[in-house]
């Protein structure tokens, strides 16, 4: 609102509306507003029930947020929505009966089998699914697919579309194409390359850097005689109030055996030559690299540990924090918070010690996976998890962890990013912090984008090193001003 304010178009006053200025004007304007707004806190208002009405809209102008969204001076307002202007005309009693649920790996394997069975059933009319459903899921009476996006290849459309018309039975299926997306919009011209698409064979680059080194961790783990218990809490120290979450010692003694590590080497020289060109022709690969990523197994296996610590010393910290404001009968008027806090913290430790069978993200092979330390289905690797608090329903809690790839999980768990998971909406509000050293903050670096090419210079002001572009530009400026 201050922002609003402080815009010239708004007041239109002659001079510069200043952030001291709109401060005392929002002062005034909730003491003139006070028959529609109330105090709820310190410098928190909000506005009254009973001053509010509801009343349908025409549908002859599409709302805008003036507070949010600046448009220039004089231009139009944004065209009104047919398909929900329709949507909302309808009678409420046409979607009585509509209703859906997710299919997705962040759901137990019991819950998306017991939706599948009402799906199947007819008694949920629809699945929002993600590529769980491409692959070992027969739905026989399936009659419309809709794809929210193309499809990656011809052979996942193939998979994706094939869950309906089964056994002869008349389907549709609708492809969405979004706007400003290349690859939609690149088949949504040539529908046929991907509709009638051949369905190539699968390749892998065996010569992948990261995808050989997790085997090669797989052989030498192997190599341990070692069996990991299904929880990472078996695996790390996890005891007293400030633990120290490092290998226990059995195992890492194993770890650390010389014999494993020349085992492990003897093997991992015969899997390369085996590949052959493949890898031994690669840049990277060398004799040397080899022995390397044997030796430091072990140390890699208990870098991989980290964002499991990361997470446990967080809700550690969460519990002991909150047990300290519940115990102290002055912090009477926080004891709310503090214990719906406590509670989540203690939920998000079980899930960490717990995990729920082998589909759970913290079952430790899984979770190693993960992490690029093994191979897996995952691969590349899912590094950034999201706490998701589930709803309560009498003493059972379906609270959870979202895990995404790093590239995706930057704007979907981003500062106030809306996050829906399981028919809830959830908004972020909180980074978990990695509490290691001394401090707490996160890490950062400085970086400036060049105004010429968009190019990003890392490092601050002082010692950035300007791009050839932006060089030649002031090259030629220079050389004007001499030859003036």
């Amino acid at each position: 609102m201050g922002k609003y304010l402080m815009r010239p178009e708004t007041l239109q006053w002659s001079q510069h509306v200043t952030r001291v200025d709109a401060e005392a004007i929002l002062a005034d304007l909730l003491v003139a507003l006070s028959e529609f707004i109330e105090q709820v806190g310190e410098n928190a208002y909000q506005l009254k029930g009973t001053a509010l009405r509801w009343l349908p809209g025409e549908g002859a102008q599409a709302y805008v947020d003036e507070l949010r969204v600046v448009r220039p001076v004089g231009s139009d307002p944004p065209r009104v929505n047919r398909f929900f202007l329709n949507l909302y005309r309808q009678p409420p009693e046409h979607f009585a009966d509509l209703r859906g649920a997710e299919h997705t790996a962040q759901i137990r394997a019991e819950e998306r089998e017991k939706r599948e069975e009402l799906f199947r059933a007819g008694l949920l009319p629809a699945l929002f699914c993600s590529p769980t459903m491409e692959l070992g899921v027969d739905i026989s009476d399936l009659n419309v697919v809709h794809l929210r996006n193309v499809p990656p290849t011809p052979a996942n459309y193939a998979q994706r579309s094939g869950r309906a018309g089964r056994s002869g039975q008349p389907a549709l299926v609708m492809t969405y194409a979004t706007t400003g997306n290349n690859h939609d919009q690149y088949f949504f011209r040539r529908p046929q390359l991907m509709v009638g698409g051949n369905v190539t064979t699968p390749r892998l680059e065996l010569g992948n850097e990261a995808l050989v080194r997790s085997h090669v961790h797989a052989i030498w783990l192997a190599e341990t005689n070692t069996k990991l218990p299904g929880s990472l809490a078996e695996i790390l120290n996890v005891a007293g109030e400030a633990p120290s979450l490092r290998v226990i010692g059995d195992l890492w003694g194993a770890f650390c055996d010389e014999r494993v590590q020349v085992r492990a080497l003897a093997r991992a020289r015969t899997l390369m030559e085996s590949l052959g060109g493949d890898v031994l022709d690669t840049t990277w690969y060398s004799p040397e690299w080899l022995a390397y990523t044997v030796g430091h197994a072990a140390r890699e296996f208990d870098r991989a540990c980290d964002r499991w610590r990361d997470l446990y010393r967080s809700a550690l910290s969460q519990l002991n924090l909150n047990n300290a404001v519940l115990a102290d009968a002055s912090k009477r008027h926080l004891q709310e918070q503090a214990r719906r806090l406590h509670s989540e913290a203690n939920t998000q430790l079980g899930l960490l010690r717990n995990p729920e069978g082998q589909q759970s993200d913290f079952y430790t092979y899984r979770y190693l996976a993960s992490e690029g330390f093994l191979p897996g289905y995952n691969f590349a690797r899912l590094p950034l998890s999201a706490f998701i608090p589930g709803r309560r329903i009498g003493k059972n809690t379906q609270d959870s962890y979202l895990s995404r790839p790093r590239f995706l999980a930057l704007s979907e768990f981003g500062p106030n990013a809306i996050v829906y998971h399981n028919g809830t909406k959830y908004e972020a509000h909180k980074v978990i912090v990695p509490a290691r050293g001394e401090t707490s903050e996160l890490p950062v670096v400085s970086a400036q984008r060049c105004e010429a090419c968009g190019y990003l210079h890392q490092g601050s002001q002082g010692r950035r090193v300007t791009c050839v572009r932006a060089a030649r530009r002031a090259l030629r400026r220079h050389t004007r001003t001499c030859s003036a």
